[in-house]
């Protein structure tokens, strides 16, 4: 990502001394604190992703049955994100109509991929590159692969992440009116377009049956591309070369790569 300093930041990194919502320091600013929190479990979440991946396993025993249209479906719905590699919020980019149209197509991305609304994703994905495997980072890597994975999602936040979260400058997603209009409704768009319209398609164009529609289109999908999206997180943090600095975290994960690819996982990124 690119950072631009604010000119109330100075270049030795020293942080602000007010107490105003916006960010407050440039990255290596932040220090850890020394000690460690008790982790709190977040059970609804845990037990929403145990029945989400079992009824993709349930969707793997569908397969043999499932119709070649399905499948073909089911990887269609499964990356409609695959065109849009990447999102640049740059100023004054709002009222080019290319822009606008990636705008649309991101947001109905990320509802069909139920992969929150994007002015979520694009804060956490902010504050994993600003914090980039300390506390204040969303999927810290260093807490291990279960967490960075997933792990992340089942436990409450670090209180640093939670503080810098609400610290980042937003105002470019905040005066974006598709971002704004698709947060405001989210969870309709979710609803209809992740689950309703992957499911109700193959049975009314082709006939299948709704259960495989369910599961195979459906839930199946989801959990491939949940965690296709979940390995650069994990995966792409641990295992692989690195070939433009050795002493980085991230690492070319040629796997990775792939499944990106294939599952159509969506990458957002910031720019000021």
């Amino acid at each position: 990502l690119t950072w631009t300093v604010p000119s109330h930041h100075h270049n030795n990194g020293d942080a602000r001394t007010d107490s105003s919502t916006v960010d407050d320091a440039i990255y290596f600013t932040y220090k850890e604190k020394p000690w460690k929190l008790p982790t709190v479990l977040r059970w609804r979440n845990i037990i929403v992703f145990i029945l989400l991946h079992l009824g993709a396993l349930y969707g793997l025993i569908l397969i043999s049955s499932t119709s070649p249209s399905t499948l073909a479906w089911s990887e269609y719905s499964g990356n409609p994100g695959a065109c849009l590699v990447v999102r640049l919020h740059m100023g004054k980019m709002e009222a080019d109509p290319l822009y606008l149209r990636c705008d649309i197509l991101h947001a109905f991305s990320l509802s069909m991929c139920m992969q929150k609304n994007i002015y979520e994703w694009v804060r956490d994905h902010c504050l994993h590159h600003k914090y980039v495997c300390t506390d204040a980072d969303p999927h810290n890597a260093s807490r291990g692969f279960f967490f960075s994975h997933i792990g992340w999602l089942l436990v409450q936040e670090h209180p640093d992440c939670a503080e810098k979260k609400q610290k980042l400058s937003l105002s470019d997603l905040t005066t974006d009116k598709v971002v704004m209009f698709q947060k405001r409704h989210y969870v309709v768009s979710m609803l209809v377009l992740w689950f309703l319209v992957p499911t109700l398609v193959p049975w009314y164009f082709w006939g299948e049956s709704l259960v495989v529609g369910c599961f195979v289109p459906g839930l199946l999908r989801h959990v491939a591309v949940l965690n296709a999206t979940w390995l650069v997180n994990s995966v792409a943090q641990m295992w692989g070369n690195r070939p433009y600095d050795k002493n980085m975290n991230p690492r070319e994960n040629k796997f990775v790569s792939f499944s990106a690819c294939f599952f159509g996982e969506t990458k957002t990124k910031k720019r000021s």
